[in-house]
């Protein structure tokens, strides 16, 4: 072999190179002009030159980037809206694969089955009782014999508010002691003791405030507020979530008026941070290394002169870490429990494993007239934008 190798000479380099050459543009040419030019003898016709099969080659592979690209991609379930009526009356409102068959959970039971339309989108009504415990609301979607999970859950946490009255009593005025005869005692005793069973049966009947639901979506970013007046029906700036996770960082939700350019935080009248207003009007932010202690908390709106427009404040108190482990270690609640370790504040133990983040402890913030503050007012430390 070496011999019939070295009896070409130096001409066998250039004869092997030119038919390789050949049969690399001739496939390109197959690729890029299909199966037409082929033939029982092999490929016929012209060879385009180099810069033409290159040419033809970068087509075919933008063509099948196109196709690719046109392909739906797989979509696990996700909400897009949630509303629960008083009595349990729910309507949902997501996206899933096109066409996929989308399965609605609570507690990991299933409780009702829509079909994605052609585009993805899908709407159904459920009905979740309510109840005394928190509940999660997940999705399932199935395409193509695969089931798919939602990433994001609907968190239904209830608040009960104790309808504490205290006892009236009537002012007793003194009445002359007459002789009562035998019957006329027995009488008496008598309208005493169905006078008890009455008020008794009054007590137990007695209507208690109605339980208000929060409506949480737990996502990637984190926990916000869902069932909240919209930013047009609004009049100050609004705190909706405090949350802290278990290494310290502390996370707010809220929204904010339609004319708002941004809100500031302050903790102890010290600005924080400033953070943008999404274009649904809410807005969220992290702030880092807060120490367990107490603090005052303050969000500011600044619309777009850079004035302050409203403001709110609360005192926060940032727990430590052993005090909510224990609290929620005492608790058997599930993946959503409710815990208490302050009067007064109820905190919501979300685990976030699926996101990396352990438990995140969320308090709604329940807004009232004493939290609005005067936007006129000039606080130590306040932030001035001045205009441009």
């Amino acid at each position: 072999m070496s011999k019939f190798s070295s009896g070409l000479g130096s001409n066998t380099g250039a004869v092997i190179a030119g038919g390789a050459t050949m049969v690399l543009l001739a496939l390109g040419a197959y690729l890029a002009f299909g199966r037409g030019d082929v033939t029982s003898e092999g490929i016929a016709v012209s060879v385009p030159d180099d810069a033409s099969a290159s040419q033809g080659a970068q087509s075919a592979t933008t063509d099948v980037q196109e196709t690719v690209a046109q392909e739906p991609a797989v979509q696990a379930p996700s909400f897009d809206e949630l509303r629960r009526e008083p009595d349990g009356t729910t309507i949902i409102a997501g996206r899933a694969a096109p066409l996929s068959e989308v399965k609605i959970l609570l507690d990991d039971e299933e409780v009702a089955t829509v079909k994605a339309d052609a585009s993805g989108g899908f709407a159904a009504i459920a009905m979740l009782p309510p109840a005394a415990a928190a509940q999660v609301v997940s999705l399932s979607s199935r395409n193509a014999q695969t089931d798919f999970a939602s990433v994001d859950e609907i968190i239904l946490a209830p608040s009960t508010k104790a309808a504490v009255s205290p006892p009236v009593q009537a002012e007793q005025a003194e009445v002359p002691i007459q002789q009562a005869t035998p019957e006329q005692g027995e009488a008496a005793q008598s309208e005493v003791e169905q006078s008890n069973i009455e008020t008794a049966n009054l007590a137990v009947t007695q209507p208690q405030e109605p339980t208000s639901v929060a409506v949480l979506k737990s996502d990637a970013d984190g926990v916000s507020l869902l069932n909240a007046p919209k930013p047009q029906a609004m009049t100050s700036v609004a705190l909706d979530t405090i949350g802290y996770s278990e290494l310290g960082d502390v996370q707010l939700t809220g929204r904010a008026q339609s004319n708002t350019s941004m809100v500031r935080i302050y903790l102890d009248s010290k600005p924080v941070i400033s953070l943008p207003i999404a274009t649904d009007g809410r807005w969220r932010g992290d702030l880092p290394d807060v120490d367990e202690g107490v603090y005052t908390l303050r969000v500011d709106e600044i619309d777009a002169q850079g004035a302050v427009s409203s403001r709110v404040e609360t005192p926060f108190k940032r727990e430590s870490v052993t005090a909510l482990a224990q609290a929620a270690a005492a608790s058997d609640d599930g993946p959503v429990k409710s815990i208490t370790v302050q009067t007064g504040s109820t905190l919501w133990a979300i685990a976030r494993e699926r996101y990396g983040d352990g438990t995140l402890y969320v308090r709604v913030f329940e807004a009232n007239t004493g939290s609005i503050r005067d936007p006129d007012l000039i606080y130590p430390g306040q932030v001035f934008d001045l205009p441009n």
